[in-house]
C-alpha cells in the first residue's frame, strides 16, 4: 500500500453508522467511576460492614475514567481533526470544562486554608506550589498536596494527555502510526512500574497511562475497522471477562494489576458503546437513574468530594449522634458505615438521584461550628485520640502497581 492510498484511508476515518453521536451508557459508567472514588476514600470508617472489602478497590475508579476519556477525547480529535481551529476549539472547550471547578477548589481550600490545611491563608497561598497547580504537573513531583485537592493528581495527567495527543491525532497521518504510540504506552507503564524508579512518584503520569491509552485504543478501532456491531460487541465482552479475571488472579498485587484493570475496563467501554440502545436491565442501568445523574456531576463531585468530607468531619468532630425524636437524648449510633462526616458519603439509599446529591451537600456543609478552635486543630485532636478509627488518607493510595 502507498502513502497516497494510505492517507486516504486516514481520511476516510468515520464515526461507524450505528454508533450515536451521544452514548448515555458511558454516563452510568462514569457515574460508577466516581462513586467507587468516593467511597474509596471513605473506607477507613467502613470496616467490619458488608462494603468494606468492595471499598478497598474503589480507587480503581480512576482507571475507568482513564478508559473513559481515552475513548471520548479520541473520538472528538479524529472527527475533528480535518477541521479549521482545530487547536483553538479543542484545547478552549477543554478549558472551559476543566478550569472553573478546579479554580474554584483551589480556591477555596486555599482560602479557608485554617480548616482545610492548618496554617493561616497567607502563608499557606506562598507556600503553595502554583506553577505545578498552574501548569497541571503536581503529580510529577514529589510534593505534599492538601489532602482535601489531593485527587487533582488524576485530573493532571489527563490534562497532560489532551496537551500532547491532540497534536500527534493531528499530524501524524496513518492509522498505524497512531495505533503503535498507544501500543507503546500501554506496554512502556507497567514496565516502569516494576522498576520502581525513584524519581517517580506514585501518581506519576508515565505509569497511569494504561486506561488512557486503551480507551483511545478502542476509539481509533471504532473509526478505523468496519467490523460490526456485534464483533465490537463480543470483543469488548471478552476483554472485560479477561482483564478482570487477571486483575483477580496473575495480575493481582503486582506491576501489571492497573494493566489488567484498564483492560477490563476498556472492554467494559467497549461492550457499553456496542450494546448502546439496547431494552435490557443493564443498559437501563448505565444511561438512566442514579448512575446517569451522578455521571453528569462526576468532575464536580471528584474534584470536591474530599474538600467537602474533611469540613464535615471537622465540624462533626466532637459532635455527639442525636435523635431527631427525642432531643435531649443520644441516640445509638446503627454502625461505622452511618457514624461522624461519613454517613453523608456513604448513605446511598435515597428516594432519587437529585434528592441524594442535594443531601449529600446541605449535609456536608451544614452542622454547628466547632466553637473557637481551628477546624485543623480540631480534626488533628481526634485523630490523635483515635488514630484507629479515623485517619486522613493521602491522596492516593496504591495496592498494586
Amino acid at each position: 500500500m502507498n502513502e497516497s492510498s494510505s492517507i486516504n484511508i486516514f481520511r476516510s476515518i468515520q464515526r461507524p453508522a450505528w454508533l450515536p453521536a451521544y452514548i448515555p451508557e458511558l454516563q452510568g459508567l462514569r457515574g460508577l467511576a466516581v462513586l467507587a472514588v468516593v467511597v474509596y476514600h471513605c473506607h477507613p470508617r467502613l470496616e467490619g460492614t458488608w462494603i468494606y472489602y468492595a471499598s478497598l478497590w474503589g480507587w480503581a475508579g480512576v482507571n475507568l475514567f482513564f478508559a473513559l476519556s481515552g475513548f471520548l477525547i479520541t473520538a472528538i480529535l479524529l472527527e475533528t481533526r480535518e477541521k479549521p481551529r482545530f487547536f483553538r476549539n479543542f484545547y478552549g472547550r477543554r478549558a472551559l470544562r476543566i478550569w472553573p471547578v478546579y479554580v474554584l477548589v483551589l480556591a477555596v481550600v486555599y482560602l479557608n486554608s485554617d480548616w482545610f490545611i492548618g496554617p493561616p491563608a497567607l502563608q499557606a497561598i506562598k507556600a503553595a506550589p502554583w506553577l505545578a497547580y498552574i501548569f497541571f504537573v503536581q503529580n510529577l513531583f514529589h510534593l505534599a498536596l492538601p489532602p482535601a485537592i489531593g485527587q487533582t493528581w488524576s485530573l493532571a495527567i489527563e490534562e497532560q494527555y489532551y496537551f500532547l495527543w491532540a497534536p500527534l491525532v493531528r499530524f501524524l497521518r496513518r492509522p498505524w502510526m497512531l495505533a503503535a504510540v498507544l501500543l507503546a504506552t500501554l506496554a512502556a507503564s507497567p514496565l516502569l512500574r516494576l522498576g520502581r524508579h525513584p524519581w517517580l512518584t506514585p501518581t506519576h503520569t508515565l505509569i497511569h497511562l494504561d486506561g488512557i491509552a486503551l480507551g483511545s485504543l478502542v476509539a481509533l478501532g471504532l473509526f478505523t475497522l468496519p467490523l460490526s456491531r456485534r464483533i465490537w460487541l463480543l470483543l469488548g465482552l471478552g476483554a472485560f471477562a479477561a482483564g478482570m479475571a487477571a486483575a483477580a488472579t496473575i495480575a493481582g498485587g503486582t506491576a501489571f494489576l492497573d494493566s489488567a484493570l484498564a483492560l477490563g475496563f476498556a472492554g467494559a467501554v467497549l461492550a457499553a458503546i456496542a450494546s448502546t440502545g439496547a431494552r435490557n436491565p443493564l443498559n437501563a442501568l448505565l444511561s438512566r437513574g442514579p448512575l446517569a445523574f451522578y455521571g453528569r456531576i462526576s468532575y464536580g463531585l471528584h474534584d470536591s468530594h474530599r474538600g467537602l468530607h474533611l469540613l464535615r468531619l471537622v465540624r462533626r468532630a466532637h459532635e455527639p449522634l442525636r435523635n431527631p425524636r427525642q432531643p435531649g437524648r443520644r441516640r445509638r449510633a446503627p454502625g461505622r458505615i452511618h457514624s461522624g462526616g461519613h454517613r453523608a458519603l456513604v448513605w446511598l439509599r435515597v428516594a432519587n438521584p437529585q434528592t441524594q446529591t442535594l443531601f449529600l451537600t446541605i449535609y456536608s456543609l451544614s452542622g454547628e461550628e466547632t466553637g473557637n478552635g481551628k477546624g485543623y486543630q480540631a480534626l488533628s485532636h481526634k485523630l490523635k485520640n483515635r488514630p484507629t478509627k479515623l485517619r486522613l488518607q493521602s491522596p492516593l493510595v496504591l495496592t498494586g502497581g
